[in-house]
């Protein structure tokens, strides 16, 4: 975690821009075109941005030699798209899980711990997706294959896990943070209650998951080493 804080804080002006220009954005959708669902399916595109803007800037970061800016600013324009419809595919899954967690039925909530256990390493996805080198027409298969592979460890696996934990706990500050809005009776309480939440909350999120990535391909590149005993 100090890690991740560390690489936010050397880039800290561009990674507070981006998550202003995020929840500006939104708000745009929002309040300005008034667009209907407007949180909804602003969510599904610009969160994914800046995602994706945090994970090429920290994996340059954490290279021995960090490419030019251009570069890092070329693989987010042309990663963005992946981790959009990467994103949207792990929100369902989970959001099943969380579903399942909040019925009170408890056949539900151990089907919806399950999911969440298992969906826990689609967290890599959108990462493969951003940072690993693969052609355009495989950017989407090669990103599951590469960030599944890497939880063949449990080490990688329980980070994974934690992980989403973290998410989640987001979610339940978000919620939490909308009743206490809505019972003081604050316009647009859905509003402020998510996105800017959720924006803020991105960059440590992103960072952690690239560093903790990082280090489950170091693992698994040295258990698919050969054996010369």
């Amino acid at each position: 975690m100090a890690r991740s804080i560390a690489l936010l804080w050397r880039r800290f002006p561009l990674y507070t821009g981006a998550t202003a220009l995020i929840v500006a954005l939104q708000a745009l959708v929002v309040f300005v075109w008034r667009v209907p669902y407007g949180i909804v399916y602003s969510s599904f595109v610009f969160p994914p941005l800046l995602t994706t803007l945090v994970y090429a800037f920290v994996w340059a970061d954490t290279g021995s030699e960090a490419p030019p800016a251009g570069s890092i600013w070329e693989r987010v324009l042309e990663r963005s798209w992946a981790v959009i419809v990467v994103d949207l595919g792990v929100t369902f899954v989970q959001s099943s899980g969380v579903a399942g967690i909040q019925s009170g039925d408890p056949l539900a909530i151990a089907s919806g711990v399950a999911v969440l256990i298992v969906s826990a390493p689609l967290i890599f996805v959108d990462t493969s997706a951003t940072v690993d080198d693969m052609p355009v027409w495989w950017i989407l298969p090669g990103a599951f294959w590469h960030g599944l592979r890497t939880v063949r460890s449990g080490t990688a696996f329980l980070r994974a896990i934690a992980i989403v934990a973290l998410g989640l706990l987001v979610l339940l500050a978000e919620g939490q943070l909308l009743d206490w809005m809505l019972s003081a009776h604050v316009a647009n309480a859905a509003f402020w209650a998510e996105v800017p939440l959720v924006a803020v909350t991105i960059p440590p999120l992103a960072a952690l998951t690239a560093l903790v990535y990082r280090d489950a391909k170091k693992i698994t590149a040295g258990a698919d080493a050969p054996d010369d005993t």
